[in-house]
């Protein structure tokens, strides 16, 4: 099974529909699949530049990561040295 991503609005709608429960960091869907849970931004694009030279956009990162590559991460916003992501916040879903 794969990982999945998902934005914390898109996470709550799910709730609130009874589409998946929650446990912690443990998601259950509607199908019966689990995930465990990592907070985790998805790049969505650079900003104030026009080429992407960390190789990020279209791909998420957990908290962990935004370490290992020293970046600054605020809100829907990451710095990674001089250039700025504008980014989605959610969730990496690891199978349980």
């Amino acid at each position: 099974m794969s990982r999945l991503f998902v934005s914390q609005p898109k996470l709550d709608e799910w709730i609130e529909q009874g589409s998946a429960s929650l446990s912690e960091d443990l998601i259950t869907l509607d199908d019966g699949r689990c995930f465990h849970l990592l907070p985790a931004v998805a790049f969505h694009s650079v900003v104030g530049a026009e080429t992407d030279p960390h190789s990020v956009l279209g791909t998420v990162k957990t908290r962990k990561q935004l370490v290992e590559l020293s970046a600054d991460h605020y809100g829907d916003s990451v710095l990674i040295g001089e250039v700025a992501y504008q980014v989605v916040e959610g969730f990496v879903g690891e199978p349980s």
